[in-house]
């Protein structure tokens, strides 16, 4: 090979090493964020930095932690039943009072 044609080949090289950095930090922050959406220890984006679309899919097959809801903003609440400011407990539409602690709902 000519040195022309070594520098093209260093070229190239250096070209798909920046893409492939490039590449391994948005899947590290990719993983990262659907992490700490599941509710997971941080650490997750140096596994989507090493192994990209592995981990994402590892990531996304895993069950959520025990006891944690991995739902933003749920309500749980049926919508037939209202919320004590007092006390916090759930009461039936149908009652005007709180059987936990008696405030009236107005």
């Amino acid at each position: 090979m000519s040195n022309k044609g070594v520098g093209r080949l260093m070229q190239m090289w250096m070209i798909w090493m920046i893409w492939g950095a490039f590449l391994a930090v948005i899947f590290g922050l990719i993983v990262n964020a659907v992490s700490e959406c599941k509710g997971y220890a941080k650490g997750w984006f140096f596994y989507g930095l090493f192994f990209g679309p592995i981990a994402l899919i590892v990531l996304l097959t895993r069950p959520d932690p025990e006891g944690q809801v991995s739902y933003i903003n749920q309500d749980t609440r049926p919508p037939e039943t209202w919320h004590c400011p007092l006390c916090g407990t759930d009461n039936p539409a149908a009652h005007t009072w709180c059987g936990n602690c008696g405030k009236s709902r107005d």
